[in-house]
């Protein structure tokens, strides 16, 4: 994990290639948008970089800090599709 908080190429593409699928899947399950799930991979694997360097105090195994990451990313974007789909349209009283 460290080799990939620093962005190593090789670690970053092993983690890619290890969870990648995982967290395709959760997030095509979760947000069932192509394009969002495309959003949520990136966006779980950026919450990983940034927390890469702290892993190793986190007592959990791999692939479950893994999971929760991406967890808690489709959580967050949940809650922004909903909250962008309940807003109300803009007008306009010109």
């Amino acid at each position: 994990m460290t080799a990939f908080g620093r962005a190593d190429e090789d670690a970053v593409e092993e983690m890619v290639f290890r969870f990648g699928p995982e967290v395709i899947d959760l997030g095509l399950r979760t947000l069932r948008d192509p394009e969002e799930a495309a959003a949520h991979v990136e966006r779980t694997f950026l919450r990983i970089w940034q927390r890469a360097l702290h892993y190793p105090s986190c007592p959990a195994p791999l692939d479950t800090w893994v999971s929760w990451q991406a967890l808690l990313v489709a959580a967050q974007m949940t809650v922004g599709i909903g909250a962008r789909s309940a807003a109300p349209a803009a007008t306009s009283t010109r």
